[in-house]
């Protein structure tokens, strides 16, 4: 499975955010999609339950961010890589909640850094101060992973002029970022 979906640089993050997670943990993986990083934090000695919404295969339960099918404080960790971009406001806000209510100590989250424009179905733009905020309470520790992004032709020369100009020329025409991507990676502990 993960040779079809998961890029070099997925599997890399994926061990970056395993390597944060508390030793031998229990921990919740939302927005799963298949059992890739389950069966990566089961090798470092943790117990995992791995939830998607639409699971695509091996050991995933079917769940809603949302409304967590579980009882407070019921995992050490919970992880959620590539999946709040996704939410909209009011999803974002009921999903942010949940996470914390599970969590008896430790919440990691990894979420595009700098795209442009939003797209693929991303419907969120996150910084570390807005992930700051929305884990306040909580010790925050913040990572930036993966490759800068380049730009060619038009977003090129737009960036060099203003940044701000190349995020709403990018949104306006659609433009895409053909190479590089980094990830903001957060974890955050309960004080």
């Amino acid at each position: 499975m993960a040779g079809n979906y998961y890029r070099v640089e997925d599997i890399e993050r994926m061990g970056f955010v395993a390597s944060l997670v508390p030793a031998f943990s229990t921990v919740l993986d939302i927005g799963a999609y298949d059992d890739t990083f389950k069966k990566i934090l089961e090798g470092h000695g943790h117990k995992v339950v791995a939830l998607d919404l639409k699971p695509k295969g091996g050991e995933v339960v079917q769940g809603d961010v949302t409304r967590l099918p579980f009882a407070d404080d019921s995992f050490d960790c919970v992880t959620a890589m590539e999946v709040l971009e996704h939410l909209t406001n009011r999803q974002l806000l009921a999903a942010i909640p949940q996470i914390k209510r599970v969590s008896r100590h430790t919440v990691i989250i990894s979420v595009p850094d700098d795209e442009v424009p939003l797209g693929e179905g991303h419907l969120q733009h996150f910084t570390g101060v807005a992930l700051r905020v929305m884990f306040g309470g909580y010790d925050a520790e913040l990572h930036k992973v993966g490759k800068r992004q380049k730009y060619h032709g038009l977003q090129k020369w737009l960036a060099k002029i203003d940044t701000r100009l190349l995020h709403l020329v990018s949104r306006v025409w659609g433009i895409r970022r053909r190479e590089g991507a980094t990830w903001l990676v957060a974890r955050f502990t309960k004080c």
